[in-house]
């Protein structure tokens, strides 16, 4: 499980008073939390964080064209240990080839922005207990303990306090830690 989705989970799992004073410090513009969606089905298929989600659409489309062109769709052909997010690159691709692109919908403006990554995790929590195929890099790791205990939670983790148990709880399984 990657660091950032452990990080985020760890300071959930903290009491509110203390959790958002640890956030202090990171981003200083706002932040709006978005989601990619595909424009034939609707599904979401990405949960993001920027100053300007459609400007970070524009980037999303640039980078996986590039990406393309280089050939560096699967860590398997680029001779590097990691290629950033190679499902959603893919998607995009397919779409763009159909003439089509991913549609950008702001869920949330952050304020204050040091927020902005907490929000990010609980909207893409809440995408994942909805049920939806995400490709964002902390959703698509293999041998993932945490997906499963947030698809069956009954709770909607978007709205969950911080220091209640789940969040020990998912924190405890991205550590790989017994539950």
């Amino acid at each position: 499980m990657p660091t950032y989705l452990f990080c985020f989970l760890q300071y959930l799992a903290w009491p509110e008073e203390y959790c958002f004073d640890k956030l202090r410090g990171l981003p200083t513009d706002h932040q709006e939390i978005y989601r990619l969606y595909d424009p034939r089905t609707q599904a979401t298929h990405y949960i993001g964080r920027a100053k300007d989600s459609q400007e970070r659409l524009r980037y999303h489309i640039k980078e996986s064209v590039k990406y393309a062109r280089r050939g560096w769709l699967s860590p398997t052909t680029t001779g590097k240990t990691y290629v950033s997010n190679p499902l959603k690159r893919i998607w995009i691709l397919e779409l763009i080839s159909q003439g089509l692109r991913p549609q950008a919908e702001e869920l949330e403006v952050v304020d204050p922005p040091s927020y902005a990554p907490l929000r990010e995790l609980r909207w893409l929590l809440h995408y994942c207990q909805e049920g939806a195929r995400l490709y964002n890099y902390e959703t698509v790791q293999p041998d993932s303990r945490v997906l499963p205990l947030v698809r069956h939670y009954a709770g909607d983790l978007l709205h969950e306090a911080p220091g209640v148990p789940i969040w020990d709880t998912l924190a405890r399984a991205a550590r790989g830690e017994s539950i």
